[in-house]
């Protein structure tokens, strides 16, 4: 046995560690192989300035016209699943690797495409009280029509009116406003603007020893200021390196979902009411209990295409999970107990319930890192896939999903930059959203 001068390995004349090159001498495979990575890189840093062209905005660039010319060509349109042909050659095949005709890529015809969109139009056009109807009154204020929708149908009219002003008062005093609502939880001491030792950003708050609060006014916090898309990324990975957590909420959630910010800080200080999971059941939870559950009990709204599934104590709702199923795939979009109560294995108790009743491979849930506590999921079994940071819109008065403005969407094929100077708005970035996959080997 003879030892290589590349790599050092024993080899024999007859052993795979050789390769026979084109000019008939043998060569060590890995010596060839470092070789040709060493060629190339000086090829392309000869080519195109840089060791690999992916990091070349003009080859990127070059590669997005030309998938879009090869798409133009092959389908005639600039994305595949516009073409009516391949969507109906995937949702057949998923037919027959599902059983069943995938909601996702089901066939909507134009005629019931503007139905839908009529009947959403319509769904806005509520009269109220003075006579305006409540497109126009959100027009007016700035606020979500989707959340002001909701608060009309759960409420009433006179709630959304109170909800509204609380909110345009809150914003004149955010601060006190704040310290306000802190105080109502017993024995916690609030403090403003108090420096940290070894973290070099300044929370607005802290409540505690350890916990920092930092509150976001949407104007001010969104890139038309905050020119650097990973500031609140930055400080929540700063005060966590010094084993301290961050909560960031936004001004229009202090007075819209007061409750539940309440509710979130209990349970970081561990004053929340604990409830047992052993003495719940789990059942389905009809779609207006949800809906109405969330708005109460959850940052954001209900989810309308997903189903719901709760923990019960004497016939009341105390845990809820909203669940989407696609592709054998299970996505946990929403998940909250009651205000104040903790109960404990209840996210346990239902991760079990989904891998033994709903057909699926793998669940994934999300996490947002502004006041989420990722450690949750991690403690029933879920490993972390990818951070990214996210990103909404803002008009500065409310936020609204990035679907809302985007580029092309209407006749005019105008850019995203365009449509947004129109509707005055601007891109707000969060502290970053987790994704969690757990595998089921039941399913």
């Amino acid at each position: 046995m003879k030892r290589c001068k590349y790599c050092k390995e024993s080899y024999s004349l007859d052993d795979k560690h050789w390769r026979k090159h084109d000019s008939g001498y043998l060569e060590c495979k890995i010596h060839a192989a470092n070789t040709r990575r060493k060629k190339r890189a000086e090829n392309m840093l000869k080519k195109y300035g840089t060791k690999t062209p992916l990091t070349d905005e003009n080859y990127k660039i070059y590669t997005k016209i030309k998938r879009l010319e090869t798409i133009r060509k092959i389908y005639g349109v600039d994305n595949p699943m516009q073409d009516v042909t391949l969507r109906t050659k995937q949702m057949n095949a998923r037919k027959i690797s599902q059983g069943e005709k995938s909601q996702s890529f089901r066939t909507i015809s134009p005629e019931n495409r503007i139905k839908a969109r009529k009947k959403i139009a319509n769904k806005y056009n509520i009269v109220m009280t003075d006579e305006r109807t409540l497109n126009e009154y959100c027009g007016s204020t700035g606020i979500s029509k989707e959340w002001a929708y909701k608060v009309i149908r759960n409420y009433g009219e006179n709630e959304l009116l109170d909800r509204v002003t609380d909110y345009r008062n809150s914003l004149l005093s955010l601060d006190s406003t704040f310290i306000s609502m802190i105080q109502e939880l017993p024995n916690v001491s609030v403090f403003s603007n108090k420096p940290v030792d070894g973290i070099s950003y300044t929370p607005d708050f802290t409540i505690g020893q350890n916990l920092y609060v930092k509150l976001d006014r949407l104007y001010w916090s969104s890139d038309v200021i905050v020119k650097d898309k990973l500031h609140s990324f930055n400080i929540r990975k700063e005060i966590e390196h010094k084993n301290h957590s961050i909560l960031q909420f936004r001004a229009h959630e202090i007075s819209r979902k007061r409750q539940v910010i309440l509710s979130i800080i209990s349970g970081k200080l561990g004053i929340s009411k604990r409830i047992s999971s052993k003495k719940c059941e789990v059942s389905v939870v009809p779609p207006k209990t949800s809906d109405k559950f969330f708005e109460e009990n959850h940052m954001l709204s209900g989810h309308t295409a997903c189903k719901s599934y709760g923990l019960y104590l004497n016939n009341e709702l105390v845990m809820c999970a909203a669940i989407r199923v696609r592709d054998k795939t299970a996505y946990i979009e929403r998940v909250s107990s009651r205000n104040g109560e903790i109960v404990t294995g209840g996210l346990g108790r239902i991760v079990t319930w989904i891998k033994n009743n709903i057909l699926c491979k793998t669940i994934v849930a999300y996490c947002d890192l502004r006041y989420d506590n990722p450690s949750d999921l991690e403690s029933v079994g879920f490993d972390l896939i990818k951070t990214a940071v996210d990103w909404q819109w803002t008009n500065g008065v409310d936020t609204f999903h990035k679907s809302k403005c985007r580029s092309k969407m209407d006749d005019r094929l105008l850019p995203e930059s365009s449509y947004a100077a129109e509707m005055g708005f601007h891109k707000i970035y969060d502290a970053g959203k987790a994704k969690y996959l757990m595998i089921n080997k039941k399913g």
